[in-house]
């Protein structure tokens, strides 16, 4: 009986590494690519503020109270759809987020366009916006998961991120030529990036393989590096291996892609979820605030115009190169 380092079985393990890094990457480009066109939807949203404001009836307040319905929908989202992922088909589960995203948004452009205004189907639209996008990160978190070695993560992750800021600076500039530079309506900004969040979908559903069993991969082809890890990287990579064997264990002889999903208690019972989850949310609320209010200020009271898609890309880049960097540390 040949070992496990045999030299017949060398060419299996290298076909079988080469073969992960290539879905692995394919991984990484739409799930980046899906989740940077979400985040441009907010940031030409963001960016329109000042046109938008043209139009009597979108004044401050109105606005205030739409980013509100997303926000609060985005929130509720995030609890709901974090379990709902665990129960559905990924690939499905992020298409039809998606899908309630350009719908609400395009009709909210369009009706905009068309003067037809009432408020509660704009906080209509608006929920439904949000409660879609809120499928992107629970259900693109679980699927980078299933690919990503534990001991590797921070910095795939890292990088990984960087399509949040990537996707900011796009939906900044798509605002900014077509706003700025060719005098046309804020609403022809958000219907080009539903264009791309339709083209990102397709290349999702077309591409992606949210399992590595998915291609007749197991979790053990994955590179593994577990030397020189330090104590905190280590406890974590230990924490990810007990969880796995937990999510096998409670599958009842399901596959790894259908594992059922932890409920809200034991979530909570994470080491140190909460701490994180607090330090995440006073980050997110700066960020928001900027990302939301910055540019409508840099336009209405400091006077600037083409120049504010610039100024607030240099945050983006700040983040951009942070992420990655940290991540590594």
């Amino acid at each position: 009986m040949q070992g496990e380092d045999s030299p017949t079985r060398a060419p299996v393990i290298q076909r079988n590494k080469r073969r992960y890094w290539k879905y692995l990457i394919i991984c990484f480009l739409s799930t980046m690519f899906l989740y940077a066109t979400f985040h441009a939807s907010r940031t030409v949203w963001a960016y329109s503020h000042a046109s938008i404001g043209e139009d009597p009836y979108f004044n401050d307040k109105r606005l205030g109270i739409f980013d509100m319905c997303f926000m609060l929908a985005y929130a509720f989202g995030l609890f709901y759809n974090g379990w709902l992922g665990d129960q559905s088909d990924l690939k499905n589960f992020l298409a039809v987020g998606g899908a309630m995203a350009i719908v609400s948004l395009s009709t909210f452009s369009i009706l905009a366009m068309e003067r037809v205004h009432s408020m509660v189907v704009g906080c209509v639209l608006w929920i439904l916006n949000g409660f879609g996008q809120s499928r992107g990160a629970p259900g693109i978190m679980a699927i980078l998961g299933n690919w990503i070695n534990s001991s590797k993560r921070g910095l795939s992750l890292g990088i990984w991120n960087s399509c949040i800021n990537l996707g900011n600076i796009m939906g900044g500039q798509i605002g900014r030529f077509i706003i700025d530079k060719e005098g046309l309506k804020w609403s022809y900004a958000t219907i080009a990036v539903s264009m791309l969040m339709i083209i990102s979908i397709m290349f999702m559903k077309c591409w992606l393989k949210p399992h590595p069993n998915d291609v007749g991969l197991s979790n053990s082809s994955r590179p593994t590096e577990e030397r020189g890890l330090n104590p905190a990287s280590r406890k974590s990579l230990d924490f990810q291996n007990k969880f796995d064997q937990y999510r096998q264990t409670t599958s009842e002889g399901e596959g790894p892609t259908e594992a059922k999903g932890i409920g809200f208690i034991q979530a909570l019972r994470t080491p140190g979820l909460l701490k994180y989850a607090i330090t995440y949310a006073c980050i997110k609320a700066s960020t928001y605030g900027l990302l939301f209010w910055l540019p409508n200020y840099l336009k209405t009271v400091m006077g600037f115009k083409g120049e504010t898609a610039n100024i607030t890309a240099c945050y983006e880049i700040g983040q951009f190169f942070g992420s990655i960097i940290l991540g590594h540390c």
